[in-house]
């Protein structure tokens, strides 16, 4: 069987939500603050052994990404071009700031960290049902709802990681 660009990114897609919900359920099914140890590194096995997974797989992402979008366009002249802008701050902001304890730690970089994911978040929820087969998905209000309960459920998330000050307490 020869691989098609196409397959790829099929394959991207598939890999992207499973990645994008995973990020979200790890942190309600294993509460962690971010700078208190690596999801990488350290701690349970299943956030960990999810997390590398999902780094190697972020290169996988970024080009696939890369071929298919190319580099963006700081002119913003639709929402496509504010996505793809946007998962470029999620590759170079928001996963370094997750990614490094120290990093994670601090409540500012936190704050600058969570936006660019849940927008790329919400921007896949838009466009993946403005593929959907049925007409019902494919509605502004129905895409709009879904992204207002997809954004809802990353706060919780994000709340959740929100490292607590110096102490890091739970």
């Amino acid at each position: 069987m020869q691989w098609k660009f196409k397959d790829v990114i099929v394959l991207n897609r598939y890999l992207s939500w499973f990645f994008g919900v995973g990020y979200v359920v790890i942190h309600y099914i294993y509460p962690h603050r971010h700078g208190e140890e690596s999801m990488m590194t350290e701690g349970e096995m299943v956030p960990r052994i999810f997390f590398m997974t999902s780094f190697i797989w972020l290169l996988f992402h970024a080009v696939v990404a890369q071929k298919m979008h190319d580099w963006p366009n700081l002119r913003f002249k639709s929402l496509r071009d504010v996505y793809i802008f946007d998962a470029w701050l999620v590759l170079f902001i928001t996963t370094p700031i997750f990614s490094i304890p120290a990093l994670g730690a601090s409540q500012l970089l936190m704050a600058i960290a969570w936006p660019p994911l849940a927008l790329h978040l919400a921007l896949n929820v838009w466009y993946t049902l403005a593929r959907a087969p049925w007409y019902s998905l494919r509605q502004t209000w129905v895409r709009i709802s879904a992204i207002v309960v997809w954004l809802a459920i990353i706060a919780g998330a994000a709340i959740q990681s929100f490292p607590l000050g110096s102490g890091h307490s739970h």
